[in-house]
């Protein structure tokens, strides 16, 4: 059991993820009540891009928490924030903001207030708040989650610099825009210090970068920071991932700005058959089909070319 179980780790490391997926399961079969199983195939499912699996699975291992640990466990608290986290991106906000405030509440009792994971917890709950239009409300927390980390005398680079690319997205959305670019800037320096250059992790800053840049009609400084985020993630997901595919489009839009629809068009076709061939959530599909279909057949430039 425990073998299958490091294997699958091991698997998921290296990306293999229907690998990790089947050994997982192979855990749960052995022993339905192996919590530790239901949490990790939880995460294989949420990387597939599979949100159904992986609620079920991440309810599962909660389920198993409570029975085996009670209800105001650390453990169970990471039970929690790993199901609140799935129902954010299924825009179940409310059952997601109780499951992530009892959560804290945990973690804040056994661990103190200034922990590591306590900020873990209120990095995510910023993002329920953003994502429930509390832009305010989401700076706050993200600047509490920059000072406990940034206090630790061993902090983690990777943790700094993505809470640090997740300020810079809540100012940008208030409309700071410099401040905004300041911050992904940092952490894309930050992330490149930290990790391997083909490393999927770089993707956030990178396309969050780009996206600015876009919006600003900053088009040639914006494409390879999107080429650059597009590369990675093909790399580490599995093919037609919506994550990949949001940073297609977001190029093709770069692509368009700079006059080549042609080159966005093809782009665009290509995405869309990886998410056919995997058969991508249909309403993935339909929005990649208005996409490409909506793309312009020529641009005049300033120019007139």
């Amino acid at each position: 059991l425990n073998a299958s179980l490091r294997r699958g780790r091991e698997r998921q490391k290296e990306n293999d993820l229907q690998g990790a997926f089947d050994d997982f399961s192979q855990c749960i079969d052995i022993n339905p009540q192996f919590y530790r199983a239901w949490s990790y195939r939880g995460a294989v499912r949420v990387k597939q891009g599979d949100l159904d699996g992986a609620e079920a699975a991440a309810r599962e291992a909660l389920a198993l928490d409570q029975s085996v640990f009670g209800d105001a466990h650390p453990q169970t608290a990471t039970s929690m924030r790993n199901l609140a986290s799935i129902l954010r991106d299924r825009e179940q906000y409310d059952e997601a903001g109780r499951l992530y405030q009892a959560a804290l509440d945990i973690r804040r009792a056994a661990l103190g207030p200034d922990h590591p994971r306590v900020a873990n917890l209120l990095n995510s709950f910023g993002k329920l708040r953003a994502e429930e239009g509390d832009l305010e409300g989401a700076i706050a927390l993200s600047r509490e989650v920059l000072r406990i980390y940034r206090a630790q005398p061993d902090a983690e680079p990777m943790r700094v610099a993505f809470a640090t690319g997740n300020l810079g997205e809540y100012y940008e959305q208030v409309g700071r825009a410099d401040q905004a670019e300041a911050l992904y800037r940092q952490s894309l320096r930050e992330l490149r210090a930290a990790v391997p250059a083909e490393s999927a992790d770089l993707a956030f800053p990178l396309e969050s970068l780009g996206t600015l840049l876009s919006g600003q009609e900053r088009f040639a400084e914006a494409e390879p920071l999107l080429r650059e985020a597009v590369a990675v993630r093909r790399a580490a997901l599995p093919a037609g991932h919506r994550y990949t595919a949001r940073s297609e489009r977001r190029l093709s839009d770069v692509l368009v700005g700079l006059g080549r629809p042609a080159d966005a068009r093809a782009l665009l076709t290509a995405s869309l058959r990886r998410l056919r061939s995997a058969r991508a959530d249909a309403e993935l599909v339909e929005s990649a089909e208005a996409r490409l279909a909506g793309l312009p057949v020529a641009v005049r430039t300033e120019r007139g070319e």
